[in-house]
């Protein structure tokens, strides 16, 4: 079978080349992990050109499966296909048609969803093709984005053993489903909002607790970056509740902060910015 690979990711191309599917052109995306670890194994690859030059650049390509897995760009399938019996494949890390999108592990951690990695045929649209693989990672409240990340690049490489098992064929239609999300990071997705409920704050802080990103909160026109949250549960604190205010912080230690939510304390941690002048006793939000 001749291949050919576009993405970000390295793990699935791993497995690929382990299993003796070695593909014969290689697209990474610029500055990705993908492309830095190739760099590092001096393994010839190209880095992924805009659209409109990678299309031209398929057009003219003889091959039999194109696998994506992190790329970027929209393809027209269908007219790339023009009647040959190419496959495009691509390998998504969240259990479809749930978390369609850009940044699915995130978004997963931001709703409280379940997520996976799923193997599916490409069409037009947006992560809607024909399913030919799935594995699913159940939410739990232990999950951080750094280990959701972990966890996605084990089922995807499980998820494209079992693609790899079925010649790629799909097994059923994608389907819209009513209640599935589909999720793309925005700016604004940071920004903790007081007023929610406890367990919506500690989800967005999760969401987003890797260092490229990190949720956030305003107090005194000064950003405070929050990593890492959970709940605060211990009885000996939640029986002294009301020597606190809603919002007010009860402790500062070792970059941590405890502070009274109207649901009961929330323990954030791993804090970046201007945390420091954050005092136990002020009232945020």
């Amino acid at each position: 079978m001749d291949v050919v690979f576009a993405g970000n990711r390295a793990h699935v191309l791993r497995e690929m080349v382990r299993s003796g599917l070695r593909p014969r052109r290689i697209w990474a995306v610029r500055g990705s992990f993908l492309e830095r670890e190739l760099k590092a194994e001096g393994v010839m690859h190209e880095e992924l050109p805009p659209r409109a030059a990678f299309i031209e650049a398929l057009q003219a390509e003889r091959f039999d499966l194109f696998l994506s897995n992190g790329c970027p760009i929209l393809l027209p399938v269908s007219a790339l296909r023009s009647g040959d019996r190419k496959q495009f494949v691509n390998i998504h890390p969240s259990f479809l048609p749930d978390l369609r999108g850009i940044d699915p592990v995130p978004g997963a951690l931001l709703h409280g969803r379940d997520s996976g990695a799923t193997c599916h045929e490409m069409d037009d649209g947006i992560d809607t093709g024909g399913i030919i693989a799935q594995v699913r990672i159940p939410f739990t409240a232990d999950l951080d984005a750094g280990l959701l990340y972990q966890l996605s690049f084990i089922a995807e490489k499980e998820v494209y053993t079992a693609a790899a098992a079925v010649g790629f064929r799909p097994m059923r239609s994608s389907g819209k489903v009513a209640g599935t999300l589909y999720y793309s990071f925005k700016p604004e997705d940071l920004r903790i909002d007081w007023s929610a409920p406890l367990t919506t704050i500690v989800h967005r802080i999760k969401a987003f607790g890797t260092r490229n990103k990190g949720a956030w909160f305003e107090h005194n026109k000064q950003r405070v970056v929050v990593r890492d949250a959970e709940p605060v549960t211990n009885p000996f604190l939640v029986e002294r509740a009301d020597q606190w205010s809603v919002g007010q912080v009860v402790f500062v230690y070792e970059r941590k902060l405890v502070v009274h939510h109207r649901e009961g304390f929330i323990k954030m941690m791993d804090l970046d910015g201007e945390w420091e002048g954050v005092k136990a006793g002020m009232i945020l939000g």
